[in-house]
């Protein structure tokens, strides 16, 4: 699918060093053999590039064009509906199993089996990504929803996707229109609009050609962004789990859950090594059902609880160690390993000074990094 297209000269070497540097994170994170289609452009606040989002195609005979990607998704899509209807059917005792459907279906629409995401930020010289998982990208899983809700506000039409825009890894939008009336939709969380209506009017208009070319001069000679073979990263930590912050149905009230599925991740870590309660009734992988088992009851029903997350405005970072360090350490959720959690190691510059974050990592230990999200204040 591509909604918008980049061409002139140095427009077309940045995408091109993106594109090496990605399919080289593929490799690195579900191994060789897998290739990157040439990656989705996503405008800024600013009306120029933010951020390039690729699909990985991890099986293969795959189809790579957009079309037929998006009708294995309606396929997932359809069943989904229909479990949706047996849950506003059924018997309230046969909700609980009507939900589970609906969860399973909605995750069966990302074919996190089949697919890969890669985000990347529009600049080549910062080669790492922003965010990387198993599954489709947004902009293919929640694009028929998307169409579903515009109708909703703007009325009957045909729907037209005038651009993606990104505000953060974790705030994607497309600005569609119907007969002429514009509506910013929210990619992750399809129908629910900006948070702050003010942002409606403050994406800029998509920049010409020549500007964003101007634009672009600044990053230099994009194929010197390019490291030696030997110098992408110092250490990968690749058994680290991969939950997703948006892994619920389109009608739960769950807004983001960064800081739990984070804090999740590591925790998911530590069950594979040596600390095996942490999920409950199976390892990292085992997905069970909200408010049961498995991965899912470990996020979003222990750790965001002690964490005291809220699905409008998510968790505060000052409460991100008293979650893990609650889950861990409390009988109450089965668990007593005394674990000791910090959540002072801070940077003002962490841009320029990493060498803390580095040395956790170098020396095999996950951690939740958090950062502030450019237009409101939570992390």
């Amino acid at each position: 699918m591509a909604v918008s297209s980049l061409s002139a000269g140095n427009i077309a070497e940045i995408l091109k060093t993106r594109t090496t540097q990605t399919q080289k994170w593929a490799d690195i994170h579900w191994g060789e053999g897998h290739s990157v289609d040439a990656g989705q452009v996503y405008y800024g606040l600013d009306g120029y590039p933010a951020a390039l989002v690729y699909t990985v195609f991890r099986q293969p005979g795959l189809a790579k064009d957009g079309a037929a990607i998006l009708a294995r998704v309606e396929q997932m899509r359809a069943l989904r509906d229909a479990a949706e209807q047996r849950y506003i059917d059924s018997e309230e005792s046969a909700k609980q199993a009507a939900f589970a459907e609906i969860d399973a279906a909605f995750a069966a629409m990302r074919y996190d089996d089949d697919y890969g995401t890669i985000v990347m930020n529009i600049d080549p010289n910062d080669p790492v990504p922003m965010k990387f998982y198993n599954g489709l990208p947004p902009h293919y899983v929640a694009l028929e929803d998307m169409k579903d809700f515009a109708r909703d506000y703007l009325g009957e039409g045909k729907v037209k996707v005038k651009r993606l825009l990104f505000v953060s890894f974790l705030d994607m939008y497309a600005e569609v229109s119907i007969n002429g009336q514009t509506r910013i939709e929210n990619l992750l969380r399809p129908g629910e609009h900006m948070q702050d209506e003010s942002l409606q009017n403050r994406f800029a208009a998509t920049r010409s050609e020549e500007a964003i070319e101007a634009w672009l001069e600044k990053f230099g000679d994009a194929a010197e962004a390019l490291p030696p073979d030997d110098e992408w990263y110092e250490r990968y930590i690749s058994s680290v789990p991969d939950y997703n912050s948006v892994e619920q149905p389109k009608y739960s009230s769950h807004r983001n859950g960064c800081g739990p599925a984070a804090a999740g991740n590591v925790l998911g870590y530590w069950d594979d090594h040596g600390y095996s309660k942490l999920v409950d009734g199976g390892g990292s992988s085992y997905r069970g059902q909200r408010g049961v088992d498995g991965y899912l009851n470990l996020v979003w029903d222990e750790i965001a609880d002690a964490m005291g997350y809220n699905p409008n405005y998510g968790t505060y970072i000052s409460m991100l160690d008293n979650g893990i360090r609650d889950v861990a350490n409390d009988t109450s959720y089965h668990n007593n390993y005394n674990f000791y959690v910090s959540n002072g190691i801070r940077y003002s510059s962490a841009g320029n000074d990493r060498s803390t974050y580095h040395g956790q990592v170098n020396s095999g230990k996950p951690l939740v990094y958090t950062s502030s999200h450019p237009d409101w204040n939570y992390g």
